[in-house]
């Protein structure tokens, strides 16, 4: 079906093999109640978007010129809906796999809640984000969309019950969770058997609603804490989506549909290409892998640079000084040390109280992070960089620690903070002697990379290890006074509020080592 598609398209994108995409076991014995699927003389690969087989789902009951009836009365809605007053009571698709009570509470959620969260407003008037209304009301012309946005209402109350204890979530809501999933699944492999539907701005937004939302026990609550304070967890529901476990069928066949539609850019819907990109750099920062998409702005829906990062100007805007053009690095990792710099300095000066937009903090977050992501391992730049700059990788390795813990912070159940820290022991181990050979903006990186690396440990024996190799670089003159130490780390990166409790007490216990 897929490679029909690709060719319909015209469309040279590498795509994901089908033969790896087979859907999960599906059960559907309490869902007899559901409108079902038509039968087609067409067999797609339903697969390719991690959806179950015709064979999966129950056969047609016969009510197709029903549906298309209500298709018709509910796109006769959208006349309701305007940018100034959605009515989340007013709007309901008759066909629903919930009653219209249910459908109003959920709705209510979406307008007030978890949108507005996940597509801040506008720095420019603060204009409620155009996303908002431009995703209801396709919902409202969309049984697939509208059933993928009830599913998704009740994965983010779930959630917020769990981690928060905001808001209540019963059993009765997990049965009504799981009729949304069942219900979205059979009208998303219902339209994909259209090419020219499959690859619509709506069904783009169903599999991505069911790609960030596994049906499963979630990340249970807080056991531990991360070693770093970070602000702004929540920002765009970092907290929660990071919590949630993705479904990893549907993230391929989200991928698959995006490269078949012609990649991001060509995406209209308001806001969905800027959250697919924000997802993308959320799974490859929980995977330690590459984003699979460009960065696009949340609020224009363009490509976005660390220039304009470096180059904003705001005029509470204090930047320490900093040595990172004297770092022993590559001139692509110095510029994203100076944007992260540039950005930790702007949410210093947030949390100060001086007005900057979430939806620019969200932007420039997801853009650093995505090229801190994007690196390559010093692996595969070849001898001659690696020579160059030995200390390169544990650079790499430091700045992704530095990542996942202050500038896109994940949720410690989820933040592979821990592999990290033993990632780049193993890595500084293989360093030659930094203390003989190299300089003191050299030693100064060592530092940095040990102390963030012993932070990232937690309670780990690694941690031991990079307490003792503080007082190896140290040498026979001992370790300096914590606020000396502090000064030279605030020249390379680092966020006071975020870093000084747990590298205070990393630098204390390493003190005390003997």
């Amino acid at each position: 079906m897929w490679r029909k598609l690709r060719a319909a398209q015209g469309n040279s994108e590498p795509a994901l093999e089908e033969d790896s995409l087979e859907p999960d076991a599906f059960t559907t014995e309490e869902f007899d109640d559901l409108d079902q699927p038509t039968p087609s003389t067409r067999k797609p690969s339903a697969s390719a978007v991690g959806l179950p087989s015709d064979s999966q789902v129950p056969k047609d009951s016969g009510r197709d010129s029903t549906r298309r009836k209500r298709s018709k009365r509910a796109s006769m809605e959208l006349s309701r809906v305007s940018c100034d007053q959605l009515d989340p009571f007013q709007c309901y698709i008759s066909s629903s796999p919930l009653p219209s009570g249910l459908v109003s509470n959920s709705n209510k959620y979406c307008l007030s809640v978890l949108w507005p969260g996940l597509m801040p407003k506008s720095s420019i008037g603060g204009v409620v984000h155009a996303g908002i209304e431009g995703w209801f009301s396709s919902s409202l012309g969309h049984p697939a969309l509208h059933s993928a946005m009830l599913f998704g209402s009740y994965s983010h109350r779930r959630i917020m019950w769990l981690q928060k204890k905001q808001s209540e979530f019963s059993a009765d809501d997990e049965k009504q969770m799981s009729i949304c999933e069942a219900d979205s699944i059979m009208r998303i492999n219902r339209a994909i058997q259209s090419p020219s539907e499959a690859i619509t701005d709506a069904i783009i937004l169903c599999v991505l609603c069911m790609a960030n939302n596994k049906n499963e026990p979630p990340l249970g609550p807080d056991f531990q804490e991360s070693p770093f304070q970070s602000p702004l967890r929540s920002l765009q529901w970092l907290d929660v989506y990071g919590r949630l476990k993705p479904h990893p069928i549907h993230q391929a066949g989200l991928v698959q549909l995006v490269y078949l539609k012609g990649g991001l850019q060509t995406i209209k819907l308001p806001g969905l290409a800027g959250v697919i990109s924000f997802s993308d750099v959320l799974a490859a920062s929980r995977s330690l892998s590459q984003p699979l998409f460009p960065c696009i702005s949340l609020q224009e829906g363009e490509f976005l640079t660390l220039n304009q990062i470096i180059n904003f100007q705001h005029p509470m805007l204090n930047m320490d000084i900093d040595i990172v053009s004297e770092l022993p690095i590559t001139s692509e990792m110095q510029e994203i040390f100076s944007a992260s710099r540039a950005y930790l300095a702007l949410i210093d000066r947030y949390q100060d109280g001086v007005y900057v937009a979430l939806e620019m903090l969200a932007d420039f977050r997801n853009l650093v992070q995505w090229h801190i992501m994007s690196l390559l391992p010093g692996s595969k730049l070849g001898p001659n960089i690696t020579n160059s700059y030995p200390l390169y990788e544990a650079c790499r390795l430091a700045l992704v620690i530095m990542g996942l813990g202050v500038i896109f912070p994940l949720p410690p159940q989820s933040a592979p903070l821990l592999e990290l820290s033993q990632m780049l022991q193993a890595q500084l181990q293989s360093v030659e002697d930094i203390a003989q050979i190299y300089s003191s903006v050299s030693i100064k990186l060592m530092y940095w990379c040990l102390i963030l690396g012993g932070i990232a440990a937690g309670e780990s024996q690694e941690r031991l290890w990079y307490g003792e190799e503080l007082r190896r670089l140290a040498g026979p003159y001992g370790l300096p006074v914590w606020n000396e130490v502090k000064r030279d780390l605030k020249t390379i990166l680092w966020l006071d509020r975020a870093c000084d409790f747990g590298g205070r007490i990393f630098w204390e216990e390493a003190l005390c080592l003997r």
